[in-house]
């Protein structure tokens, strides 16, 4: 039986359970990636990038910001591409806090962030400073968790993060998770971000939400993660494109329930 904070929250793992990658591992994982390209995990990233060309031109300027293996390039070619993240790697360009971004304003006609805005103390400081970043007519594209019922029963089993529905995410002195962790992580965040379409841009009134989509259910855990890694066995495109196709009917049908993630799109208004 499952506790009943899974299904009322908030739930963090205890600290000292939580089993953060080291750089060294993080090195192995990308090697192993660009080395092997294993099929399922590969299936999966395409997901997670190749709807964002939509919005991409190949003359842009495009920054990510919390770019944590840096695979970006596998799947997004773009005339420049800047991958930061507050850890220096060999593969990050520039080291960068999303919630104080080091480019002059309007600088960037795009900018990325996978699996960024759950991990910020202040989510919405950082999306305000962002947006002084990107050009009128640009984008933030963002990938984040969504905490259904599936997503936070399998963190409570992999003693992984945690949410709580409980932050105020629009008062900017409220403090989301904690700053001096990078890993640390809340995956209530984007929903309370994003779910109120009216609220967000109010509170963002120079850009407007233009996509807001559940996404990922199986196609996740048969891919045996991103960054902690469960190896499985290799599945044939048709078999990875069937079980999409189940994900899509079981997240429209109950999005709270089976979807593990959300793309979202603010487009920066025009002067």
């Amino acid at each position: 039986m499952l506790k009943p904070k899974i299904l009322k929250g908030p739930h963090f793992t205890a600290p000292e359970l939580v089993l953060d990658p080291t750089e060294s591992e993080l090195r192995t994982i990308r090697e192993e990636f660009i080395r092997r390209r294993p099929k399922n995990l590969e299936y999966l990233l395409r997901k997670r990038y190749h709807w964002m060309n939509e919005f991409i031109r190949p003359d842009f300027r495009v920054a990510e910001f919390g770019t944590g293996l840096g695979l970006t390039r596998e799947f997004i070619t773009v005339a420049e591409l800047i991958l930061t993240d507050v850890t220096k790697f060999e593969w990050v360009d520039k080291i960068a806090d999303a919630v104080n971004p080091d480019f002059l304003p309007e600088s960037l006609d795009a900018v990325i962030c996978i699996n960024v805005l759950h991990h910020l103390a202040t989510p919405l400081t950082a999306l305000k400073r962002i947006l002084e970043c990107v050009k009128p007519g640009g984008y933030i594209l963002i990938r984040d968790a969504h905490p259904s019922l599936f997503l936070r029963t399998l963190m409570w089993l992999a003693n992984n993060e945690g949410w709580s529905f409980e932050v105020d995410v629009f008062d900017e002195n409220a403090i989301a998770n904690d700053p001096n962790d990078p890993w640390s992580g809340n995956v209530a965040i984007p929903h309370l971000l994003f779910h109120d379409k009216a609220k967000l841009e109010q509170a963002l009134p120079n850009a407007s939400l233009i996509l807001h989509e559940y996404t990922e259910c199986l196609v996740f855990p048969l891919s045996g993660g991103v960054v902690q890694r469960t190896h499985l066995p290799s599945l044939p495109e048709f078999i990875l494109k069937g079980v999409d196709v189940v994900d899509q009917v079981l997240i429209a049908l109950l999005p709270n329930i089976f979807a593990l993630g959300v793309s979202a799109v603010l487009k920066k208004h025009d002067p």
